[in-house]
């Protein structure tokens, strides 16, 4: 997956109706630096319009998560390339849920997840 470049140590992962917040590169960076036991961390997605409709509130309220340890993160996380190539990357097969998938496969190889707290 890195052949072409395998200096690269972390990935930041985007889905395309999201965006990332000011800072959130450096923090991430710094918490997979300071936690080599973490292959992934994902913060706390927010719905930008919760009002909007029902489904907008559902979601927000689905992704209140709790921070510290989580069993799978969304499609917005930084992720250690090493254990990213070691998991095998997504499943190209999965329509949906792929990140939390591949978090199981991570975590079954002894890799966590972690949601840093909004500050």
């Amino acid at each position: 997956m890195r052949q072409d470049q395998p200096e690269i140590e972390f990935v930041q992962f985007v889905d395309g109706d999201c965006e990332v917040l000011p800072g959130w590169m450096e923090r991430a960076r710094e918490c997979l630096v300071a936690h080599p036991e973490a292959g992934v961390v994902c913060g706390r997605r927010r719905e930008r319009y919760p009002d909007a409709s029902i489904y907008n509130r559902l979601c927000d309220m689905e992704w209140n998560q709790p921070s510290g340890e989580v069993k799978a993160c969304g499609g917005d996380a930084m992720i250690r390339a090493a254990a990213f190539e070691a998991a095998g990357g997504y499943d190209e097969r999965m329509i949906a849920g792929e990140e939390a998938e591949m978090c199981l496969r991570l975590r079954a190889s002894g890799w966590k997840v972690l949601r840093l707290r909004r500050t």
